[in-house]
């Protein structure tokens, strides 16, 4: 209790500790708790609410918290994104470089893995780009559907994001249910690259071009026209 009256004091000299009766009860103005003995309440001078140790307890360090807050700068600022903790963490402590090796991180209070790069849980499986192209709060479902088009170089068509299957031989360029005619290698619009017309060896395919988030299963691609 002494503690808290002192951290107070110091922060709000015109707060001080009411000395009521003994045994008299009073009602905090903030959580309406009735049943606090009232030696044990807060007031300001010239005014008639009283406060209870743990209402200004939480007060003082909302307001400590704010000021730690300010003395980071806005873009150097990084909450932990796990709802039960939020913690505020300062990029400059965190790391000094965005590589996507070292963006995978661990809050310093709940311990939870993080990307810093995406400030969200730590996505496995998945780059940040990949991550950003599922677009804003991703299902579970998005996630493990987009890592295993990733690893099973999937194609999406850019025109209705139908997902596609390997093509294992044919030419390169397929077309979508939806019509889209696209290259199977790199995903541009047919006629919109350089690459040959025949299906490259799979080792050679990129990992997985730019695309629209998935939204159904993968179909069996079919030879363009």
């Amino acid at each position: 209790m002494q503690h808290i009256r002192q951290r107070f004091a110091s922060i709000f000299p015109s707060l001080v500790p009411v000395n009521p009766p003994h045994q008299a009860k009073a009602t905090c103005n903030i959580c309406l708790d009735d049943d606090v003995n009232a030696n044990q309440m807060f007031s300001v001078d010239r005014c008639h609410h009283r406060f209870c140790y743990e209402c200004v307890k939480q007060h003082i360090e909302m307001w400590q918290q704010r000021i730690k807050e300010d003395s980071i700068p806005g873009t150097k600022r990084i909450y932990c994104p796990n709802p039960r903790c939020s913690a505020l963490i300062s990029v400059n402590k965190l790391c000094k470089s965005t590589k996507e090796a070292q963006v995978r991180k661990n809050c310093y209070k709940c311990g939870e893995l993080f990307c810093i790069n995406c400030k969200v849980p730590w996505h496995s499986n998945l780059s940040c780009n990949d991550y950003k192209r599922l677009g804003p709060n991703p299902t579970t479902d998005d996630l493990k559907f987009q890592a295993l088009a990733n690893q099973n170089l999937w194609r999406q068509c850019r025109n209705c994001r139908y997902m596609i299957d390997e093509l294992s031989e044919g030419c390169i360029s397929v077309t979508c249910r939806c019509g889209q005619n696209f290259c199977y290698q790199c995903g541009a619009k047919a006629g919109g690259c350089h690459h040959g017309h025949v299906v490259p060896p799979r080792a050679r395919l990129p990992p997985h071009p730019p695309s629209p988030p998935p939204t159904s299963a993968p179909a069996s691609a079919r030879d363009g026209a």
